[in-house]
C-alpha cells in the first residue's frame, strides 16, 4: 500500500494506521519520502515492511542545476545513515515518474544514469536494502540496470489493457521481481 505524504505532515501516532494495515492482510508500505523511526518501529512491530522514497528535485531539470542532483546525493546518504538499520526497512525508492517531457529534454541516457548513479550510492552506503526506481509507462525506457527490482506505477482500470501491458512490464523486468 502506498502511504503518506498528507497536508500537515507525519501524524503524531503511525500505530492506528498501521494496526489497520496489518489487519487489511497488507505486507509492505511504499513511501514517497523517507520514514522516521517511528514509522518504523510501528510497521516492525506490525510485521510490516517499509519501502522509503527519496524526494529531491527529480522534477527539475538536475542536469542544467547540478545542485539538485548533489542534494539528492547527500539526502540519500543522510537519511540512510538515520535508518539504513532498521529491520522494517527493506528499500528505497530513488525516484518517482520523472516527467516524460522533462526526460526528453534532459536526454534518456543522462536520466537513466542519474537514477543509477543514486542506486550505486545507496547499495554504497547501505548494501543490505533493496534499490529502485518507480517508473511509469511514458518512460518505460529508463528502467535501471541496476535496480534490483522493477517498479512502475500503471493507472490502468481496464483489466483487459491492464493485463495485456502487465506481460510487456514482465518483458521489461526480465529476471527481476516486478512492483505495480
Amino acid at each position: 500500500v502506498t502511504y503518506w505524504p498528507l497536508p500537515g505532515g507525519w501524524p503524531a501516532s503511525f500505530e492506528a494506521d498501521v494496526g489497520r494495515m496489518a489487519a487489511a492482510g497488507l505486507q509492505a508500505v511504499r513511501l514517497f519520502e523517507m520514514p522516521d523511526r517511528r514509522l518504523l518501529d510501528a510497521a516492525w512491530q506490525h510485521g510490516l515492511r517499509v519501502f522509503g522514497g527519496l524526494k529531491w528535485g527529480h522534477n527539475a531539470d538536475f542536469d542544467q542545476r547540478p545542485a539538485l542532483y548533489s542534494g539528492a546525493r547527500v539526502a540519500l546518504v543522510r537519511a540512510l545513515r538515520e535508518v539504513a538499520g532498521h529491520p522494517a526497512l527493506a528499500g528505497v525508492y530513488v525516484g518517482n515518474e520523472i516527467p516524460a517531457d522533462l526526460v526528453r529534454w534532459i536526454g534518456p541516457l543522462q536520466v537513466r544514469l542519474a537514477i543509477e548513479g543514486l542506486i550505486a550510492l545507496g547499495r554504497e552506503t547501505a548494501p543490505g536494502l533493496l534499490f529502485a526506481y518507480a517508473n511509469y509507462p511514458s518512460t518505460e525506457y529508463l528502467e535501471p540496470a541496476n535496480a534490483d527490482f522493477s517498479a512502475f506505477n500503471v493507472y490502468l482500470e481496464d483489466p483487459a489493457a491492464f493485463g495485456a501491458y502487465l506481460k510487456r512490464l514482465h518483458h521489461i523486468a526480465g529476471d527481476r521481481p516486478l512492483v505495480i
